[in-house]
């Protein structure tokens, strides 16, 4: 026992990275220095508050603990553990549950959280400058930013004073969907960015784009840019914009743009060094040939881009070799076909519109059953609408008719899962952790059921479980309960982390969604308990 209370750090991180969060919370209780190493890398490191009740609770926790500090004698259940000092992710960010946020709420947990890097907040219009100003005037460690969705701010939350060394570190900035968050110029700068992600409304919002990737071009290596105005009321087309902005990254590895204008998009060459592209716009002529001469790919998506099947096949036989991820969206009228897939040998991540028919699938299962690790569908139907859900009959019998042995994650929403699929899956996914589909029942299983039956996947780490709302019929428990939310938050987490600026292997993200795929697909209610309670610690 004495070995034990002298483990180094070094070790008990990598003893502790292997045990999920409740082998974890046991560590807890063995000694001083296990405990420490359990909750300042572990426990609260990554703070994730879904909703209101959290929020207070930890608040609450954080509150007593510090009173504790400053009076030591005082009798209290809390310890005088400073565990927001530990905290270096928040994330806030709204996703259907009840969350309601204040100046004195976000001013508590900053400073409380004082060392915090990293800071999420998304899809709250309950947010505004002053509040954030505040969080950077005491969070001054912070590199990562996303406020995407938060459509009342601007950049006067940026500009305090207190925040100079904040812009000078900066490393990752989210401002997608802040509608007026640029000014038509700006006067601060980011030296240090490597991920940029931002919304232009008017053509002065390219003016600002340009001056902003200018002063981090040594540095930015991930760009987003989505662009949406009028054109008759802007003469001016955006491609100039977007090539000046181009000659300007030269160490550029990832990049996404979106125009919702209806213009054709122009670019003359795209940076040699890409190894990621999401294009999610008509393409002229030229941009069809900017493609072309592309090599070296790594992740390409191309959704509604209309370029043509011959110039495609072009792109993957030159990049075949490379590309690990592939998506593409160009409609259930094209859809892919071995000769497109077929150079691709080295595909672990494939989303693409999962046409009806059997041909897709066997091809997808010829090619890549023992290679491929993620696997999702860009479905042009809506399945929140139960009169627009039309479902692809035999596509799980397809899926399910052999193992994927190698399958991490798959995220299938316009086919059903009935109960005699349901049955197959932990067989033919066997090691996947995350999984997302639709259940079609007639009678709903019991809770006891439920958990039974995703004990089966050895390796699950989250669930993107939803209802076929075609059918109404009573659901048990389980799907307000603490299991499910536990898992659905985790599904939440995985799907909007950072995987547009990570390079790992992961499913293709789009980099302008501001909500979690699971919100448009599943119903939460508004007063379900918290994925996560906050226990004080003694």
């Amino acid at each position: 026992m004495s070995q034990l209370a002298t483990f180094p750090h070094e070790l008990l991180t990598k003893i502790m990275s292997h045990l999920n969060n409740g082998d974890i919370l046991n560590c807890v209780y063995i000694n001083r220095n296990w405990n420490y190493v359990a909750c300042a890398y572990f426990l609260y490191r990554n703070l994730r508050l879904a909703n209101t009740r959290t929020l207070n609770a930890c608040l609450d926790m954080m509150d007593q603990t510090a009173l504790k500090r400053n009076s030591p004698g005082q009798q209290s259940e809390y310890s005088g553990r400073n565990y927001g000092a530990y905290v270096k992710c928040v994330d806030l960010s709204y996703d259907g549950s009840n969350m309601v946020l204040d100046e004195y709420k976000l001013t508590r947990l900053a400073t409380h959280c004082h060392n915090l890097e990293i800071l999420n907040i998304r899809n709250s219009h309950d947010l505004r400058d002053k509040w954030v100003a505040e969080i950077l005037k005491r969070c001054p460690h912070l590199i990562h930013i996303n406020l995407s969705g938060c459509g009342f701010l601007t950049s006067r939350c940026l500009e305090s004073t207190n925040a100079v060394k904040i812009r000078q570190n900066l490393q990752v900035l989210n401002t997608i969907f802040c509608y007026r968050f640029w000014p038509t110029s700006v006067h601060m700068t980011f030296p240090s960015l490597t991920d940029l992600k931002l919304q232009v409304m008017d053509m002065s919002g390219f003016t600002v784009v340009r001056q902003l990737v200018a002063a981090c071009s040594n540095s930015l290596q991930s760009l987003a840019i989505i662009w949406r105005y009028r054109l008759s009321i802007e003469s001016v087309f955006a491609s100039a914009s977007i090539n000046q902005i181009l000659q300007n990254v030269p160490k550029l590895k990832r990049l996404a743009l979106d125009c919702q204008t209806g213009e054709s998009l122009e670019v003359y060459q795209f940076p040699t060094t890409l190894v990621e592209l999401q294009l999610y716009c008509l393409c002229a002529k030229v941009t069809v040939t900017a493609v072309e001469n592309l090599r070296n790919l790594k992740r390409l998506f191309l959704n509604y881009t209309f370029i043509s099947q011959s110039t495609i096949q072009q792109v993957l036989d030159a990049n075949g070799r490379t590309l690990e991820a592939l998506g593409y969206n160009e409609g259930s009228g094209r859809p892919l076909t071995k000769a497109l897939l077929a150079p691709c040998v080295n595909l672990r991540s494939l989303q693409t519109t999962l046409a009806p028919g059997p041909s897709l699938i066997n091809v997808i299962a010829d090619l890549y059953r023992q290679r491929l690790e993620h696997l999702s569908n860009k479905w042009e139907g809506h399945t929140y609408i139960p009169s627009a859900f039309k479902p692809i009959e035999g596509l799980w019998e397809l899926l399910t008719s052999s193992p994927w042995p190698r399958i991490r994650s798959f995220d299938i929403v316009n086919a059903v899962v009935t109960k005699d699929i349901l049955y197959k899956l932990p067989e033919a996914f066997p090691n996947v952790e995350y999984l997302g589909f639709i259940v079609s029942l007639e009678q709903d299983l019991s809770p006891d059921e439920w958990i039974s039956y995703f004990s089966l996947f050895p390796n699950l780490k989250g669930i993107g479980l939803r209802q076929d709302l075609r059918i109404p019929y009573h659901v048990s428990e389980f799907w307000n309960g603490r299991y499910l939310k536990k898992f659905q938050s985790a599904y939440q987490d995985w799907s909007m982390n950072e995987q547009y600026s990570t390079e790992n292997i992961c499913p293709i993200r789009n980099p302008f969604d501001t909500w979690p795929q699971t919100m448009i697909l599943h119903t939460m209610s508004r007063d379900s308990p918290s994925s996560t309670t906050i226990q004080p610690l003694q």
